[in-house]
């Protein structure tokens, strides 16, 4: 911390460190345990990628808190709405294909419509033709919060790119959808 004195008056003032600085005490130690002929660039570039997702992470969580609702809760209720807006609709997401699209273990995303259920944004019911099988769909409460949260949500999201040029826009969206489909095993040609 800084502090900064203003007449009488102590000021602490919190100096954020740059993305190298922030790094360089984890790189130090990563240096030492590092395979012989590691890739170092794309180890300090991975590095800064979890940073940067956490901090991303942090700063929808912010703009999303009066409402109520998680980044993570608020992708499922979007996931429900665009198979409803869509020109040719499935289904509506279930448990597995919520955990496959979003990555995380079927316990995780059944928890998180436990969750939505539990304040009445989601609602289930058997399936009509399949009495094993439970359907899942959003409800007039969780549209009207999808309505009420996406403008902020949009602005949360414009927020992150605001300072790059387009050409840094550009650069920034090929090279992170090349890191996307690498971690997604998406081959494309």
């Amino acid at each position: 911390m800084r502090h900064k004195s203003i007449g009488n008056n102590l000021q602490v003032q919190h100096v954020h460190p740059t993305a190298d600085e922030a790094m360089e005490p984890y790189l130090r130690q990563m240096r030492k345990v590092a395979r012989r002929g590691a890739d170092f660039d794309a180890t300090t570039l991975g590095l800064l990628l979890l940073f940067l997702a956490d901090d991303v992470t942090r700063s929808v969580a912010t703009r999303l808190q009066p409402y109520g609702i998680s980044e993570k809760k608020l992708d499922v209720l979007l996931l429900f709405t665009a198979n409803e807006t869509a020109s040719d609709p499935h289904e509506p997401p279930t448990p597995t294909s919520i955990a496959d699209y979003m990555n995380v273990t079927q316990s995780s995303a059944t928890g998180l419509l436990d969750w939505l259920e539990t304040r009445g944004l989601i609602g289930r019911r058997n399936h009509p033709t399949d009495r094993r099988s439970i359907q899942t769909e959003i409800t007039p409460k969780g549209r009207e919060l999808v309505a009420q949260v996406l403008p902020t949500f949009c602005s949360a999201c414009e927020e992150l790119a605001i300072g790059l040029t387009d050409r840094d826009r550009a650069d920034l969206k090929r090279v992170l959808s090349k890191v996307w489909n690498h971690i997604k095993g998406v081959e494309v040609g």
